[in-house]
């Protein structure tokens, strides 16, 4: 009872250290939360520290240690038959293959994911696996694809009133026409981005998108007013910046997987 408690609240605890970047005073406390469930035989709270470990080292970039982390997850939830967990589990895999740019397996692994959280019928985890998938689809410049997934996902997440994510998906939806110079199709998706993600409180990614949308405003402005044609090749307009809160974006996500981990 009370060793159980003492390993719940260690994971909470590790829990806030992680989502605020302090993985130093994290790990020694999932860790711990580790070792007394391990002795309890409380699978429960092994899976719930293991996951908080994995999520750690993901965020450093250690990702031989992450990826052995989440099938470790995976093997818990697979023998206590948690269906939910194992697409969590194969959600993370994902994250870790397509951050080593190993993109066919991160497309099998958000495939199998996505099939389990809709046969499970969550509809959030399902819209942000949909997401990544997306976005594997848009790294390998399989614009079409992309934008179809894309779509889907902005229908599910604004369905169910998830302004933060459904506005990501606008976000990413917006810059896969960019790319491809489909300039007002472009502006109109930052735009709607922009309306919801302010509506989400999440004001600096509004006025990034507003930005983009003010940018493609003028450039068309230029070029209408302009009869010289300029065939210049654009840049991917996914800079930097883009790159970081995309970066941020994704460990968003996962975090509220965590939590949801840890709450049940």
């Amino acid at each position: 009872g009370d060793s159980k408690g003492r390993a719940e609240t260690l994971c909470h605890l590790a829990s806030v250290h992680s989502y605020r970047s302090d993985f130093a005073e994290a790990v020694p406390l999932f860790s711990e939360a580790l070792e007394i469930s391990t002795s309890l035989g409380d699978d429960n709270g092994r899976s719930s520290a293991v996951w908080g470990l994995a999520e750690i080292h993901q965020a450093r970039e250690d990702y031989d240690e992450a990826a052995d982390l989440f099938s470790e997850y995976l093997r818990i939830c697979t023998e206590t038959g948690r269906a939910r967990g194992r697409a969590l589990a194969l959600s993370g895999l994902a994250d870790v293959h397509l951050s080593r740019t190993q993109y066919s397996e991160a497309l099998n692994l958000y495939s199998e994911s996505l099939q389990i959280f809709t046969d499970v019928g969550d509809q959030r985890e399902r819209g942000t696996t949909l997401w990544g998938l997306a976005e594997v689809h848009r790294i390998q410049h399989d614009y079409d694809e992309a934008i179809e997934i894309y779509m889907e996902a902005t229908q599910i997440l604004t369905a169910i009133g998830d302004k933060h994510w459904g506005g990501e998906a606008l976000f990413s939806l917006a810059q896969t026409y960019h790319i491809q110079d489909h300039l007002n199709e472009a502006m109109s998706f930052y735009m709607k981005a922009s309306d919801l993600l302010a509506e989400a409180g999440q004001s600096r990614r509004a006025s990034h998108a507003l930005e983009r949308a003010a940018e493609i405003r003028k450039t068309l402005y230029e070029a209408t007013s302009d009869s010289a044609e300029t065939a210049e090749v654009k840049d991917d307009p996914i800079l930097a910046s883009d790159r970081l809160s995309l970066t941020l974006a994704a460990a968003t996500v996962r975090y509220a997987k965590f939590n949801r981990v840890i709450q049940g």
